[in-house]
């Protein structure tokens, strides 16, 4: 009787285990700001049937391998499931190396992921000034907006990053500009006097 009863318990939680992680996946807010910096690990060379993604290698941070594959003819847009892009990793991993490399071989800059963030989006939140510098001089597009109406500026000014909304101000970012709540840049500050200051001065 009591093997009976283990049995019904085991099919009992393998049934509810999808139940509870789907659920979970659609607690998932829609701004992620405390993103997973890497994708899946899948070994260089893959496996059969398995054809190399940039993004998914550049995921994994290994920069000869993703100019190994973009000189081999790979795509530099390549996506992966979250929709992001070699360039998106090279600014959530603050990699100036990849991101050069990636915008060498053309990859655009304006390209959002699942969340509607840009690659800029991605470096300006995590103050990633070298990427952000190669990103604007490629002329990223420094107001595109997220999913929420979210500006690269406002990452910045929400995360502190002082020297990423210095450089963000600089390339002519609207501090006037409104996510989806109507908040602008200032809605988005915290206690940074110096941020404060500078998008005062730009008021």
């Amino acid at each position: 009787m009591r093997i009976w009863y283990l049995h019904f318990v085991v099919i009992g939680l393998l049934v509810a285990m999808p139940i509870s992680a789907s659920a979970q996946q659609s607690a998932t807010p829609l701004l992620d700001t405390h993103p997973s910096t890497s994708g899946p690990t899948i070994p260089f060379g893959g496996f059969p049937g398995y054809s190399a993604n940039v993004a998914a290698i550049a995921a994994q941070n290994k920069t000869s391998e993703v100019l190994g594959l973009l000189n081999s003819g790979a795509s530099p847009n390549d996506r992966d499931d979250l929709g992001r892009t070699g360039l998106i990793y090279a600014a959530i991993l603050d990699n100036p190396m990849m991101a050069r490399i990636l915008l060498m071989h053309d990859a655009e800059t304006d390209m959002h992921d699942k969340l509607g963030n840009t690659a800029l989006h991605w470096a300006a939140q995590r103050g990633n000034t070298d990427v952000m510098s190669q990103l604007l001089e490629a002329h990223a597009p420094v107001d595109a907006v997220n999913n929420q109406g979210v500006t690269p500026l406002m990452l910045a000014v929400a995360n502190n990053r002082t020297n990423a909304v210095r450089m963000l101000l600089a390339a002519h970012a609207d501090p006037h500009k409104q996510d989806y709540t109507g908040r602008d840049a200032l809605g988005w500050m915290t206690d940074n006097r110096t941020i404060a200051q500078l998008l005062q001065n730009t008021h």
